[in-house]
């Protein structure tokens, strides 16, 4: 019951990761930087690999504080160079900005950078908004247009479901391609730029078919009802499976933010005592906060559940530590058991790490003890 995201709003914080910058910088203004590239000629956007061809200092690589000083001076070197760039780019990454970007009613295409679009086409591609996102009143769905929209638009709710959650590699063995389809985050600082910040000689190096791109963009927008219904069912049902299993801890991180009534209620969780949490009802809003008001008392005070309580508290540890997630998988304390056991037999028993080792076996050994009234260890 403390705000994980108030870091990011209050005092006038905001969050802005430089990574998506970058790739901007390679795909509109290559020029800004050099370009490290891996062994199969792709390009690289790592930091140690940026600092070193780009003559920055980063002596202790992949230690905090010195990839945040060479963040900051790979920053300001961006800065140097494109300095109109850099201050769109600032102006541009709160979520007003970006909803005005993604304008549901001109339905205007933008470009839009992600690491989910691959460096061989510049993590660069030209995207129509679509619908809002039916969960998510902060998303914004939105498709490429270098995808021929016939070869997606008719297929089912189920068949564009397939496409947009099975793994790439799964989808290339049976003939398919993943679905063309992006979900925007408003408030994650999405780096969008207009289409006219294009120069012909970007247009030709980018490999871009304006032709192809205008035809692709009036055919979806003459089925724009059609598509828009299609991947609000795809996006609702992924979510409705998604949360219906997830531990409630974790639906902090997929279920939108808590409203200010519920977020006063929180403050007090914070700040009570066990027997006042005991005697207290809370009138959330909110169904998680249920879930999670319950495991904040187990988790801290399981000598103050009732009966009733310990014996859902135990039921849950249970399905969460000796049961597996999947089909023919371990269960978390089958496999923490196992791995142990694996580095205590790779150890000298006069080591002092195996003394470490032993020390948390005989710990799950317990935990194995204590969780086993019914046999569902797997």
């Amino acid at each position: 019951f403390l705000d994980p995201y108030a870091r990011e709003w209050k005092q006038g914080n905001s969050r802005w990761d430089l990574i998506d910058v970058i790739r901007l910088c390679y795909a509109l203004r290559p020029e800004t930087l050099n370009w490290p590239t891996h062994a199969s000629g792709v390009v690289s956007f790592k930091l140690d690999q940026l600092t070193q061809v780009n003559d920055i200092r980063h002596e202790a690589a992949h230690t905090a504080i010195s990839d945040v000083r060479a963040t900051i001076a790979l920053a300001k070197l961006i800065a140097v160079k494109q300095p109109d760039l850099m201050q769109y780019l600032l102006k541009n990454k709160d979520k007003h900005a970006v909803s005005q970007l993604l304008d549901l009613n001109k339905k205007k295409p933008v470009l839009y950078i992600s690491s989910y679009i691959s460096p061989e086409k510049f993590c660069l591609a030209l995207i129509v908004p679509l619908t809002v996102h039916p969960s998510f009143s902060n998303q914004i769905i939105a498709c490429d247009l270098s995808v021929d929209p016939a070869s997606w638009i008719q297929d089912s709710a189920l068949e564009m479901k397939q496409r947009l959650l099975t793994k790439r590699a799964v989808l290339e063995d049976q003939g398919l391609k993943r679905l063309p389809v992006f979900s925007i985050r408003l408030n994650r600082c999405p780096v969008l730029v207009s289409w006219k910040a294009l120069r012909p000689q970007d247009i030709k190096r980018l490999n871009l078919d304006q032709t192809t791109l205008e035809k692709n963009y009036e055919h979806i927008i003459q089925n724009l009802d059609q598509v828009s219904a299609k991947l609000k069912s795809v996006f609702e049902s992924s979510d409705r499976e998604e949360t219906s299993s997830m531990p409630s801890d974790q639906m902090l991180y997929s279920g939108g933010f808590f409203s200010r009534e519920d977020r006063n209620l929180i403050e007090k969780i914070s700040h009570a005592t066990p027997d006042e949490l005991n005697g207290s009802l809370f009138d959330f809003r909110d169904a998680r906060l249920h879930s999670l008001l319950f495991l904040y008392r187990a988790r801290n005070w399981p000598e103050k559940l009732s009966q009733t309580e310990k014996e859902k508290w135990l039921k849950l540890c249970q399905e969460q530590l000796c049961l597996p997630f999947k089909k023919e998988a371990m269960s978390p304390l089958k496999q923490f058991r196992q791995d142990l056991e694996a580095l205590m037999n790779k150890t000298s028993s006069d080591d002092k790490d195996y003394w470490v080792l032993s020390q948390l076996m005989e710990y799950a050994q317990q935990k194995t003890t204590q969780l086993m009234p019914n046999p569902i260890v797997s």
